[in-house]
């Protein structure tokens, strides 16, 4: 848990490559506050539409605020990893991560200190039963024992939804109670979405690019339908805050950054943003850094992390 100035340099130092928070790289070394400003472009026949450019760190105290480690896309043998469920918690516990979702394929993680409740499509867990933290330990990891305090938060009521399909049209669900052991619809985002903002959740693409399959053909994060579709979705469901731009070792979402520079030419009109996450979407321990989020809060809470996604104050690393 570094302060955000700390992290920066860090970030710097360490050669990998982060987006969407550069800006707030700059802005915590500069220690200014970012107001809106009003800028204006040529919409159609001498028409001037105004926009309103607000930067999501503008809230922040750099000078009190932390940069939190997160990794918000992981699975266990409760569903198509073949890591136990406890395995993977400590692993990532070892790895000084603040902040950790479990999300497996159609299971609600209700807390790592409950058994998951596992699916007729959670495969792994036929050969292997998922097993969980003791309440002591689910203690410890919370309050950070051997970490100095440093404790992990548990990210409760999360889902990756759209169980069992062969296009991998995943979208992940948090602070929500839907997809419990549902099956997912070939090529259906629009669905789970729907379904999470309907429960006061909020939602994410996780590796679109995947179903695109521009890591075959970087083409296809520039076609106007591939475009379209996901614009039609982020413009209906402002719960569904953004999408993966970096998703393990980025071998199937590397035209994913492609796809969210023509995104954003299409939303930004219509009022709203869509943010870029970064995770490592770990099936297996050596997946476990390959990509993360850092989020910046006042606090590693719940709450506070719900708003840190909301706004979009945090950025992808991989």
């Amino acid at each position: 848990m570094k302060k955000v100035t700390k992290g920066a340099a860090i970030i710097e130092t360490a050669g990998v490559t982060a987006v969407s928070g550069l800006f707030a790289l700059k802005v915590a070394s500069d220690k200014k506050k970012v107001w809106p400003v009003k800028v204006k472009n040529q919409c159609g026949e001498g028409k001037t539409k105004h926009f309103k450019i607000i930067s999501p760190y503008a809230g922040i105290d750099w000078d009190t605020w932390t940069s939190y480690k997160g990794n918000l896309h992981t699975h266990s043998t409760a569903s198509d990893s073949s890591v136990d469920f406890a395995d993977m918690i400590e692993a990532h516990y070892a790895a000084d991560y603040d902040i950790l979702a479990m999300t497996d394929h159609g299971v609600i993680n209700h807390g790592w200190n409950l058994p998951p409740r596992t699916t007729a499509f959670s495969f792994q867990s036929f050969f292997k039963k998922p097993t969980y933290l003791t309440e002591e330990r689910y203690q410890e990891i919370l309050t950070g024992v051997g970490r100095g305090g440093r404790g992990m938060l548990d990210v409760k009521d999360c889902i990756e939804m759209n169980a069992a399909v062969i296009t991998k049209a995943h979208v992940n669900g948090y602070f929500t109670d839907v997809g419990q052991g549902k099956k997912g619809r070939e090529n259906d985002y629009e669905r789970p979405v729907k379904q999470v903002e309907l429960s006061g959740g909020v939602s994410r693409i996780n590796h679109p690019g995947d179903w695109i399959e521009s890591y075959i053909d970087i083409e296809a994060a520039k076609k106007p339908e591939n475009i379209w579709f996901f614009a039609d979705i982020f413009k209906q469901y402002k719960s569904c805050l953004g999408m993966e731009v970096f998703n393990r070792k980025d071998g199937d979402t590397c035209g994913d950054r492609v796809l969210w520079d023509e995104l954003l030419q299409v939303v930004i009109p219509s009022g709203r943003n869509v943010f870029g996450f970064g995770d490592s979407d770990a099936h297996a321990l050596s997946d476990i850094d390959s990509a993360f989020g850092t989020y910046v809060m006042w606090r590693n809470t719940p709450s506070d992390l719900r708003r840190c996604m909301e706004k979009g104050a945090f950025f992808a690393i991989s």
